[in-house]
């Protein structure tokens, strides 16, 4: 009788006719034999895992205790930006249970010396641009507009023509008021050498007579 892994067996002499036991032998239980084991329950981080074996001959099993990992706690930052806090913290790179966090402040935005993106006229605002040098973000300032710059210009009348003053703006024109200056008409002399009557403003020639 072959002895199995948990059970002895024995080697006998027997009458094939009777019975009869002339000897008889013991043969020692074989004992499992186990494989190397395969991991039926992974462990986690808290909770222990499971390693099962089994017999090679009688497919019996046995199971032993894989203890629970512990955390593995690693440093993850992520980055504040103009607008928005960043944090960091100490995570389980398994798991990602968080031992620790701590907040990293937005950092506000750096402004630029900022463009004139829109000119001021004398009657219409203007429109100044900022320029965030870490994220390109933009903000604008109004601009007041310029107002006009009146100056005096006087344009002189001639013998046959008015002149006028007016108070135009420098910037874009705008004429405030006008004041007609009369033309002067002519101012005529004899040439004492021609005996011809000559406009001394304009040099207007006339024949020998005022009225010619």
């Amino acid at each position: 009788t072959e002895p199995t892994c948990t059970e002895d067996g024995k080697e006998e002499e027997v009458c094939s006719r009777c019975g009869y036991v002339k000897s008889s032998k013991l043969l020692p239980a074989l004992g499992h034999d186990w494989d190397e084991g395969k991991v039926t329950t992974k462990p986690t981080c808290t909770e222990d895992g499971v390693k099962t074996y089994t017999c090679k001959r009688c497919q019996t099993t046995k199971t032993e205790e894989i203890p629970a990992l512990g955390h593995n706690y690693v440093t993850k930052r992520t980055e504040p930006t103009c607008t928005e806090d960043g944090k960091e913290e100490e995570v389980c790179s398994r798991c990602n249970d968080v031992k620790s966090s701590k907040v990293l402040p937005a950092l506000g935005h750096d402004w630029d010396a900022g463009k004139v993106t829109t000119e001021p006229t004398c009657t219409e605002k203007g429109v100044k641009t900022y320029t965030c040098t870490k994220c390109d973000a933009t903000k604008t300032e109004e601009l007041p507009a310029l107002g006009h710059d009146y100056v005096t210009k006087r344009t002189e009348p001639t013998c046959t023509e008015n002149g006028k003053i007016e108070e135009i703006c420098s910037r874009c024109g705008d004429v405030k008021s006008t004041k007609v200056i009369p033309a002067t008409g002519h101012n005529f002399r004899k040439n004492a050498q021609t005996g011809k009557y000559v406009c001394e403003n304009c040099g207007k020639v006339l024949g020998e007579s005022e009225n010619t």
